[in-house]
């Protein structure tokens, strides 16, 4: 479990009273504030509704229809756009804040469909289920939608390394499930490997699946057709449908746990986190996680409106960066070893563009632990790291140049936006005493960084003509 290692009250409260109108006493908890929706639509729709605990892996949400597949990439980066009312499926792996990801399809990677009866094989070319808007819920560590056409009612909730589903199927009914990529031209590897586990990856991210009702019935699809079997076929598109047998209440419990280590790892984070099939107790679990994470920071004020805007801003500072280590410490390096962080979660997917002079400032004071922990996976990354691959970003050109931390051969075992400033992260844990190892190990990387990214100009006048943006960031 992560160490927040939260400081004392009263070294937080001035800092962020400023901003308030301090009157009264708040009577709600701070997880009661919490309103995932916001900041889900417009925008480029970086956020989205997810099931998660912070920092965690895991990000169970639905991939909404055509959101996630706008051909030019406009909108619903995460997979997820709140003026849409159909969606793909529930899958587990976003990137929430970033964006990123395929500019074609933003949807996330492993992802389960619910169904009752699949009206033609065209159905699994495209699985697009109508949802009920006026009746989607969500909260810190939950989601919830009914899937009208189907009368199927979703729920999720999630640890760090696992998705836990709650499909409610209308009695009598049949009970069904496709489970595929998620993203259109991903190739899946599936197989059961009994009537209630599947096992499986996608790339890099190995998954297995338990399930509370044994499974009757599986077939293949191939991409184009149907097909007998137990396993995925290795074709975009492809993925398994399964039918089980009927349970008792209607009711068909799902968990998908993950690991960047294999499936056996996976399971060993199943156990872990998830042994059982409470599905309640979870959800109550991930809501406190929450909840004692923003107690950290109290406010105060008439403005109920402000304290949503406040505490819903403080939870989306906690979808990245991410647990990438399993429960026992180990994760894939950037050099193609398996590592294991001793005393500290391994976290990468960062996105360190202008946050690196805001969320994580905050962090330091907030919950130093995970800054720590922060600084470590930086120093990692930094050893473990052949080559720096710089890229222009055209789309964005008051970044400059953009820099993903990849290992000697190109490899990176989880995909991260952007690195480049992780150097500044790491310079203000040192000067605030929030540091565990020696600077020296890692100073020639963070020499290289900075040299890599300095503009001629700069290093030349000390200053970027017409452009007071990057003069200001470069001078950090």
């Amino acid at each position: 479990m992560t160490n927040y290692n939260k400081p004392a009250f009263s070294i937080l409260l001035p800092v962020f009273l400023l901003a308030i109108n301090s009157c009264s006493i708040q009577q709600k908890k701070p997880v009661e504030y919490v309103d995932p929706f916001i900041c889900t639509q417009g925008d480029h729709g970086h956020w989205l509704p997810a099931a998660l605990v912070p920092f965690g892996l895991v990000e169970l949400c639905p991939d909404t229809y055509p959101g996630s597949l706008t051909a030019d990439g406009d909108f619903a980066h995460s997979g997820y756009d709140y003026s849409d009312s159909q969606l793909r499926g529930f899958s587990h792996i976003h990137r929430g804040s970033s964006g990123g990801g395929s500019i074609h399809d933003r949807a996330g990677y492993i992802s389960l469909v619910p169904f009752t009866k699949a009206l033609s094989d065209t159905f699994f070319i495209n699985p697009v289920l109508g949802f009920d808007k006026k009746t989607e819920t969500a909260s810190a560590g939950y989601y919830k939608a009914h899937l009208t056409r189907q009368n199927i009612i979703a729920e999720l909730t999630a640890t760090a390394h696992t998705g836990f589903h709650r499909y409610t199927f209308p009695k009598g009914e049949p009970v069904s499930l496709f489970l595929n990529s998620g993203k259109r031209g991903e190739r899946i590897t599936c197989s059961l490997v009994s009537s209630t586990r599947a096992e499986g990856s996608v790339g890099n991210h190995y998954f297995l699946a338990e399930f509370s009702s044994s499974v009757a019935e599986s077939m293949v699809w191939t991409g184009d057709s149907l097909e007998k079997g137990n396993a995925t076929v290795q074709k975009p598109g492809s993925g398994l449908i399964l039918r089980f047998n009927q349970p008792e209440d209607g009711v068909l419990l799902v968990k998908v746990s993950l690991s960047m280590n294999g499936t056996e790892a996976a399971g060993k984070n199943l156990t872990a986190e998830s042994p059982g099939w409470n599905f309640a107790e979870t959800r109550e679990k991930a809501g406190k996680l929450w909840n004692d994470l923003l107690s950290g920071i109290t406010v105060s004020g008439k403005n109920e409106e402000d304290k949503t805007i406040f505490y819903t801003a403080l939870y989306h500072t906690c979808f990245l960066p991410q647990t990438i280590s399993d429960v026992d410490g180990t994760y894939p390096g950037l050099d193609r070893n398996i590592h294991k962080a001793e005393g500290y979660n391994f976290y990468n997917n960062y996105a360190f563009w202008d946050s690196f002079r805001t969320k994580y400032p905050l962090y330091s004071l907030w919950v130093p632990g995970v800054y720590r922990d922060i600084t470590k996976s930086l120093r990692d990354i930094y050893e473990q790291s052949g080559n720096w691959d710089p890229f222009p970003d055209n789309d964005h050109p008051p970044h400059g140049f953009c820099y993903v931390v990849r290992g000697k051969d190109g490899y990176q075992p989880f995909r991260s936006c952007r690195h480049e400033h992780m150097l500044m992260v790491v310079a203000d844990a040192y000067i605030k005493g929030l540091f565990d190892f020696q600077l020296e190990t890692i100073y020639p990387h963070m020499k290289h960084e900075a040299m890599i990214q300095m503009p001629e100009k700069y290093d030349s006048i000390g200053f970027i003509p017409a452009r007071p943006d990057q003069t200001g960031e470069y001078s950090w």
